[in-house]
């Protein structure tokens, strides 16, 4: 006999609705993602990166009714240049998380040397409207 789920009575389903729409709103368009994609492409020009070879993909969440589209982002700058980069992409973009991020300095002896930073930038899409 399988085992009886114990009731959480310390669940409040009003929470668990108001941090639904929360996470809904912060989706953004399938639409929208060529420009949010493109707009993060020229915030690392901003930020005087060199963009290498971008490579791009998307997963449908099912479940979740929702898509993470992703791109796979070289750069290479000054760290300080990286890291404000980054910043500004996450407070300017709201569905947008960096899921992976390697730094190698490419002259490990030379502090001011430039960096090669990969990272796998995340943007979470709404379904497609039916």
């Amino acid at each position: 006999r399988p085992p009886v789920p114990v009731a959480d009575t310390t669940v409040d389903p009003a929470r668990i609705i108001a941090a639904q729409r929360n996470f809904r709103s912060v989706l953004i368009a399938p639409a929208a993602l060529a420009a949010s994609q493109q707009e993060l492409l020229e915030a690392a020009g901003r930020h005087h990166l060199v963009v290498g070879q971008v490579d791009y993909a998307q997963e449908a969440q099912v479940a979740g009714r929702f898509s993470q589209a992703s791109m796979h982002l070289p750069l290479s700058g000054r760290y300080a240049d990286i890291r404000a980069f980054l910043a500004n992409a996450l407070a300017s973009q709201p569905a947008l998380s960096f899921s992976h991020l390697a730094i190698q300095r490419n002259t490990p002896t030379d502090l001011n040397s430039t960096l090669t930073a990969t990272l796998t930038a995340q943007f979470l899409l709404g379904e497609q409207a039916r």
